[in-house]
């Protein structure tokens, strides 16, 4: 190999590396605006049903919502009243335990029960 043939596969590999820097960076700042975008979508808390379908409580621009999950499609079971969901998030906050997604759920059953 001549020291031409070295210099430009050096000089390749020099330019390749800064378009993958540059790429890189592009994609974090682009990462970054769109997380700043939007508080419009957020998955409050999850639980896990199958391993195909799950119970979420999902908040729509500031509408928070009981959703079924799952690789058939996703369903709105039911609209949670705001109150109701932030004081259950409150609650989760203080006692840091577990299952508050599985007692709205029990609470939502029990409240299926008492309408029919």
């Amino acid at each position: 190999m001549s020291g031409s043939t070295i210099f430009t596969l050096l000089q390749t590999i020099v330019v390749l590396l800064a378009v993958i820097a540059l790429a890189n960076m592009s994609l974090k700042l682009l990462n970054r605006k769109l997380q700043r975008r939007g508080n419009t979508l957020e998955i409050v808390e999850r639980t896990q049903v199958t391993n195909t379908s799950s119970l979420a409580v999902v908040k729509v621009l500031g509408e928070y919502y009981l959703m079924s999950l799952s690789d058939g499609g996703n369903e709105i079971l039911k609209s949670l009243h705001r109150e109701e969901v932030e004081m259950k998030l409150q609650e989760k906050e203080e006692s840091m335990a577990p299952g508050n997604l599985q007692d709205m759920l029990h609470t939502f059953k029990e409240m299926r029960k008492k309408g029919e």
